[in-house]
């Protein structure tokens, strides 16, 4: 299934690398194939996140989606076709970095899809307040972002600081994990 999307409907992604598990196979290690893609809309991130139509479409992806890119303002409408612009067009940042899973035993590869919310974000503390309403809407628990944030990278905050975001489905498709990625800028 992966083969065949990743040469025929997901041409646009570029393999980036591969990774094993390396633990027991009780431990169910997982063969995951990393890509990148230059293209960011939602109608994008559907079509990669259902492999094409092969899988179903998770029910989150058009909530979260205007949550990670900074679009909530953009009418409903519009989201779909949308590419977002890159706040640094020449970075090797952008796009979105879809990777497939592949665990024996397993018919199905699990996507997961990171983004660069450095390169769509407007300014950091929108960031964290969308990062808030992730959580919130998701039932992802009861956290205070700011405060994590705050404590983790202090007063001198940057968008930059927000490198990646990652979200997996769970479960049956309804669930999904959510990983928000921080640290310091090292390219330039």
């Amino acid at each position: 299934m992966l083969r065949t999307f990743l040469t025929t409907d997901g041409k646009d992604n570029l393999i980036h690398f591969f990774a094993i598990d390396c633990v027991a196979p009780h431990l169910k290690p997982r063969f995951k194939v990393y890509t990148h893609t230059h293209i960011n809309s939602l109608a994008s991130a559907k079509h990669i996140m259902t492999m094409g139509g092969r899988l179903p479409l998770p029910e989150f992806i058009t909530t979260i989606w205007p949550l990670f890119m900074d679009m909530e303002d953009v009418p409903l409408a519009e989201r779909d076709g949308l590419q977002k612009p890159l706040a640094e067009p020449d970075s090797k940042y952008c796009g979105i970095n879809p990777t497939f899973e592949l665990i024996p035993g397993d018919a199905v590869p699990h996507v997961k899809m990171y983004v660069p919310i450095w390169q769509y974000a407007r300014d950091e503390p929108g960031v964290v307040r969308r990062y808030q309403r992730l959580l919130e809407t998701q039932g992802l628990g009861d956290y205070d972002m700011e405060e994590a944030v705050q404590c983790t990278l202090g007063d001198k905050r940057e968008t930059s600081m927000h490198n990646m975001a990652s979200i997996v489905s769970t479960g049956d498709g309804k669930g999904v994990a959510f990983t928000a990625y921080l640290g310091p800028k090292f390219w330039e």
